[in-house]
């Protein structure tokens, strides 16, 4: 890329730093440097500044950020806080294979699954004498003399049959097609071996999940142009919200299956340790590569959400019967915001509401609130304090708040997506939800501590924002989730011994079926 290109991809990241760095977030017209550095965007910038307007007539500000300038180091990091501990339980196991291999021991087998699919069951009796023959030559035998490009290529003990054993065994106990299913990436292609409709289709098979269908979509549109590369490998994929803790540590999956979304204990939750299984990103609701801006100083003083009225019912008898049975953190928020309104105290602390009416009756809420009408991502910006609740587990709206000027106000819950684990309180969000004597209505006395924090240091909760929006737009957009995904990829591929001995049998057997592959 010549000057040119550099000068001018840079231009929304000098703007962005700018307004990263001003607490007062526009509120002062903005100098000719910034204005040269910003172009268009920051005229229009120094205009909602300049100009006197009400709240309701600004549009929220949107910043393309490009692509982020991610140091090594800084990637490297984000891996270790993440990807790393997913990886590794499955990593001890897989050093503990390779050992009985070098002892020329047999490791007992994985549970064998109640039933399975004629597919699977044909693929596991064609693999089931190679797979022992490999073990007991060890887990290098048959790759000793390929060149080994990079630290992670070939250096596990785990076998990849396992991944049809952990499917199979998914399929009996639980029997969701369409958010769990084996893919095969071969050739920089996606394949689903297992299909039993058209062999020859590159979509997934029927029945599909909306999430299954975008991760496929997305990535295979990159590799087609070359723009990605995603190694030879075999694995489970699971888009469901997993709050079934498919892999929790009693199910003794005999791989790992990646998955969206985990639960990991804490607050809520089954116990039991966290899942074992490795996250990837979800590439449905995706950052659209900007951030969105609003002048902290016009936005409404409140704690803002709007969403459906999903449950996950992680804090059954999690509270004193007096407090509440089982709260929903979003409906019993919607309920508080619709009481204080009727109350007559207004939006003084909570606009909380429900883009769908309740189809049950909660716990704890003797007046249901009424629906209201979705909002788009850029409304949010309008509200310094934006509330990130969870859903049936984990939700993916968590990306996108951290894309605004806005306070993310985080409830504390069991589950996790793949980046979480870098994030920390008070440094990228303020944590609520049974973190004082009020517990389930803690969300009062936590707004209370940050408006009482901004008063006596109004950098204070600007710093947390500017530390937010930073990690969101290094780490958080499409680029970045593309990057995370074929490392997880690479480095999953390397809990293996026989991946590539076994994706060519497979492949093989495919191609006698009539895949074209």
């Amino acid at each position: 890329m010549g000057p040119n290109h550099r000068a001018a991809s840079s231009r929304p990241l000098a703007l962005l730093s700018l307004l990263l760095l001003a607490p007062l977030s526009l509120t002062l017209p903005l100098g000719p440097a910034a204005m040269a550095a910003g172009g268009a965007a920051a005229e229009a910038a120094a205009a909602a500044a300049a100009v006197p307007k009400s709240a309701a007539q600004l549009q929220a500000l949107e910043v393309p950020v490009g692509k982020p300038n991610v140091t090594r180091g800084e990637w490297n990091a984000f891996l270790r806080q993440n990807l790393e501990v997913d990886l590794a339980p499955w990593r001890r196991r897989s050093a503990e294979l390779v050992l009985l291999a070098a002892a020329g021991r047999q490791p007992p087998p994985p549970p064998p699954p109640n039933t399975s699919t004629s597919a699977a069951r044909q693929l596991l009796q064609q693999q089931q004498q190679k797979q022992k023959l490999v073990l007991l030559r060890g887990p290098h035998h048959h790759q000793h003399h390929q060149h080994h490009q990079n630290h992670w290529r070939g250096s596990g003990g785990l076998l990849a049959n396992a991944t049809l054993q952990l499917h199979a065994d998914l399929m009996s106990r639980l029997d969701l097609p369409s958010v769990v299913k084996v893919v095969l990436v071969y050739n920089n292609t996606f394949y689903f071996p297992l299909r039993t409709d058209d062999v020859t289709s590159r979509e997934p098979p029927v029945p599909v999940n909306l999430h299954m269908i975008a991760f496929v979509a997305r990535l295979q549109e990159l590799m087609d142009v070359g723009k990605l590369r995603l190694p030879n490998v075999l694995f489970v994929l699971n888009v469901d919200d997993n709050d079934m803790r498919m892999c929790a540590p009693a199910r003794n999956c005999s791989a790992p299956l990646l998955s969206l979304i985990k639960t990991v204990g804490g607050p809520g939750g089954t116990g039991g340790g966290p899942d074992t299984d490795v996250l990837l990103p979800q590439l449905m609701f995706s950052s659209s590569g900007s951030m969105y801006f609003y002048p902290w100083q016009l936005k409404r003083d409140v704690a803002f959400f709007r969403g459906m009225p999903y449950c996950s019912y992680a804090w059954w008898r999690k509270f004193p019967p007096a407090v509440c049975d089982n709260p929903c953190p979003r409906a019993y928020l919607a309920y508080r915001s619709w009481a204080d309104q009727k109350a007559g105290t207004g939006f003084s602390y909570l606009d909380v509401a429900l883009t769908d009416p309740l189809g049950e009756n909660f716990t704890c809420i003797p007046d249901p609130p009424p629906p209201t009408t979705r909002v788009p991502l850029s409304w949010h910006a309008h509200h310094r304090y934006l509330l990130h609740l969870e859903g049936y587990a984990a939700s993916s709206r968590l990306a996108q708040l951290l894309h605004t000027n806005s306070l993310v106000l985080f409830q504390r819950q069991p589950f996790q997506e793949y980046y979480y684990r870098s994030l920390r309180p008070n440094v990228h969000y303020v944590e609520f939800w049974n973190t004082t004597s009020r517990m389930i209505d803690d969300i009062y006395d936590v707004l209370d501590e940050v408006r009482a924090r901004e008063r006596a240091d109004p950098t204070s909760i600007q710093r947390i924002i500017r530390e937010a929006n930073s990690f969101a737009i290094k780490f958080l957009g499409f680029s970045a989730q593309v990057r995370y995904v074929k490392d997880a990829l690479v480095r999953y591929k390397s809990l293996f011994a026989d991946m590539d001995e076994f994706i060519g049998g497979m492949v093989a057997g495919m191609r006698a079926r009539g895949f074209a592959i």
